[in-house]
Parts: structure tokens; sequence; C-alpha cells
């Protein structure tokens, strides 16, 4: 069924006495978050739906949104969803540009021979574990861990945003990755616990690994070397459209310094794009986060 995000929460009850029995069902909100702005400041905001048996999903592209639909209607005819019977997707009306998806994707070196086809099955797959990496400069030239990399982590409608500050760092020498999150639920929470957040940290390879600025510290002589000699992680930036706790357990879960812009406050109306800003959501509030980032992350 479809709804309007804002009023999913007018039907608590009902939601989770369905997901109490085990009833399989697809809900599908829209729009939601800040992006209603233009509608009025009182319906931009989202409650974050973490309840057994469901699974929320925050697409971005509507290829991403064919796939979690496709998957579910799957799962629920050869009934192999246990404690994952129902789906609530919460989507946007904001247009996007579809695309950029593949574009980005196929600037990856892992994919640098392969097909199309082939380049899209990988993402999907990963979609459907919660989360898959759109801009990865992993083997690109002059990419340091720990020097001048950063991971930058969005959903939904701030995928765009997040893309936008990326260019910006990259421009500035600084390589930052986006990971684009389809589901919270998968990637982060309850049911990613149960594995030990295994796709977030072999999937997608995020970790809180120590990166030596010197690869021969034995060598080091002078005191100035001494000083400059230090470890380092890859730092988090993540964004979304709403509640903190959506996103904000990265840094924690792999042991990185991690910042997450997120709605802390109540919104306004306004264009979406003035809106972001006041939130802070904006490409540029993203790439100075990034930015901040290095100097506390060591």
């Amino acid at each position: 069924m479809t709804i309007y995000d804002f009023f999913i929460k007018r039907a608590h009850d009902q939601f989770y006495y369905n997901l109490y029995w085990h009833s399989s069902f697809a809900t599908i909100g829209t729009p939601s978050g800040v992006n209603l702005a233009a509608e009025g400041a009182q319906h931009s905001w989202k409650s974050d739906f973490q309840i057994p048996n469901c699974i929320t999903w925050e697409p971005c592209f509507a290829k991403e949104l064919e796939w979690i639909l496709a998957d579910h209607l799957r799962q629920h005819f050869i009934q192999s969803h246990q404690d994952q019977e129902s789906i609530l997707v919460r989507c946007v009306t904001k247009g996007i540009v579809q695309k950029e998806m593949l574009e980005r994707l196929k600037k990856h070196k892992c994919f640098e021979n392969a097909s199309d086809a082939e380049i899209l099955e990988a993402t999907r797959q990963n979609v459907l574990k919660g989360a898959y990496a759109l801009v990865d400069y992993r083997g690109f030239e002059d990419y340091r861990p720990g020097d001048n990399v950063v991971h930058l982590f969005a959903m939904g409608a701030l995928v765009p945003e997040a893309l936008k500050a990326s260019d910006q760092l990259l421009e500035k020498g600084i390589y930052a990755n986006v990971v684009v999150v389809t589901s919270s639920d998968l990637l982060l929470g309850n049911f990613a616990y149960k594995n030990g957040y295994q796709h977030l940290k072999e999937g997608l390879g995020i970790s809180g690994h120590l990166y030596l600025n010197k690869t021969n510290p034995q060598q080091v002589t002078q005191k100035s070397e001494w000083l400059s000699l230090k470890s380092s992680r890859v730092p988090v930036v993540s964004v979304h459209d709403g509640e903190p706790g959506l996103l904000d357990n990265i840094g924690s879960i792999v042991g990185v310094q991690h910042h997450c812009l997120a709605i802390r406050k109540t919104s306004k109306s306004g264009t979406t794009w003035d809106i972001f800003e006041l939130h802070h959501l904006d490409a540029n509030s993203i790439a100075e986060t990034a930015e901040k980032g290095f100097g506390k992350c060591c």
C-alpha cells in the first residue's frame, strides 16, 4: 500500500500488531522528511522505525526501488523472509538524475573491465544487503588512507548532496568515497547486529585500521620527523534526512571519528535547498565537516 509518509505515525498500533503476527506486506511512504519543506514545517519530520519483523528502506535511485520491491515479492512467494516479512519503503518526490548512478559506478577501478549488466548485478546484491559504494576511489593514484581519504555515508534524497561534496573535496586533494545506505536496519540495526555488522566491515571494507604516515619508522632520526610520525584512521561523515540515531553508530562500530549530519531541530518552510542548508545537510556543509574531521581523527 502507499501512504503519505508523515501519516504513518498515526497508524503505529495497527502497524505494530500486524508485525507482531508476522504479517507480510509492503508500505510505501512518500514524500518524507524535510523534503516536505515546501508543504509546511509541521510535516518535515519522520520517525525512526526499528521494529522486529520489518525492514525500513530508503532508496535514492529508481533502480534501487525496483530491486527492493522485486526481492521482497520473491521472498514473500517462496516464504524465505523469516523475521523480515514486511518492509517500509520511504521515498521522496525530489528530482534525482537517474543516469548518474551507472556513470559513477563505471568509474570504480574494480569495474574497469565489467559490462553494465555485471556492474548492476554486483550493485544489486549490495543494495539488498543495506548499502553500496557509489563513489569508490580505491586504487586511484595518490589515494592514501589515513592521509587524504574520508568515507561519506548518505541516504535517500541526500545522496546528490554527498556526491557534490565528494566532487568539491576531490578538487582539494581529498578522496571522499560515497556509500549509499539503502537500509540502516540491514547495515547498522538489529539485523546487522546478528552477524557482527558483516556487510559494513567486510562487504564495504569500512574499518578502524591504523595507517602510518611513514612506512619505515626505524629510520626516523630528527625530532621533527617524530612529531610528524602519527597513525590515523579514515574518518566518517554521514548525512541523512531523519533522526541522528539512524546512522550515528557507524564510528562506534568500526572505531573511527564520525560526524553525523541529521535533523536535530524543528524545520521551517522553504525551498529544499534552503532547508538543507538550515539543517547543515547541503553539499558545502558536508564538505566542511569532512575537512574538519581530519584534524580530529588521529
